[in-house]
């Protein structure tokens, strides 16, 4: 008997290991940091003008609105923080609106002239922030669940439609998903 609960122990032990392990390496494939450009001064320059649409939301845990304020905070820490010109978010929205865009996520060719014609402005930039709270979660060591978010920025010519850039940033959500975009935003901005 003794020998019998020895033995699940020793199991249950390996077992464990194991799950770390795999944790370990799903945390390492899961959370990274990347950035492509083709032509970086074409995002910021004295003459460049960018326009920051509304992120799209998927997962749990994040209100409709939060697409709103990650725009608006990415909108700020551009501006603050490269100087760059950035279309004010509210002028943004109004033209959404007027040009009957609900999901930006859709954008045509057409409809994104369209809104950089209405803007003026050369760059326009979507986002995505995805809040992975079933798959894509990883253990924490006291066992609880901790949801992977990712940040995705793309960055499109405002007159051809073409993809300039694009940065894919995740983390571990173990703050609130606002303050881990926020992290995150900082970081991608300052890698520009």
């Amino acid at each position: 008997m003794v020998k019998s609960s020895r033995l699940n122990q020793i199991n249950l032990y390996r077992k464990l290991n194991m799950l770390r392990l795999l944790c370990i390496v799903l945390f390492l494939f899961r959370c990274y940091s990347n950035t492509f450009f083709i032509e970086k001064s074409l995002i910021y320059n004295k003459e460049s003008r960018i326009a920051v649409l509304p992120f799209v939301v998927r997962g749990g845990g994040m209100s409709k609105d939060f697409g709103h304020i990650l725009a608006d905070e990415l909108s700020h820490t551009l501006f603050l923080k490269k100087g760059v010109s950035v279309v004010d978010r509210s002028q943004v929205n109004k033209a959404l609106v007027i040009l009957k865009i609900t999901n930006p996520y859709y954008l045509s060719r057409n409809e994104l002239r369209m809104v950089s014609d209405t803007l003026k402005a050369s760059t326009i930039v979507m986002g995505i922030v995805d809040n992975f709270n079933q798959q894509g979660t990883i253990l924490s060591r006291d066992f609880r669940s901790v949801p992977i978010i990712t940040l995705t920025i793309k960055y499109l010519d405002g007159k051809t439609g073409n993809l300039i850039g694009i940065q894919v940033e995740s983390r571990k959500g173990e703050l609130s998903p606002i303050m881990v975009c926020r992290e995150i935003i900082t970081k991608l901005v300052d890698n520009l």
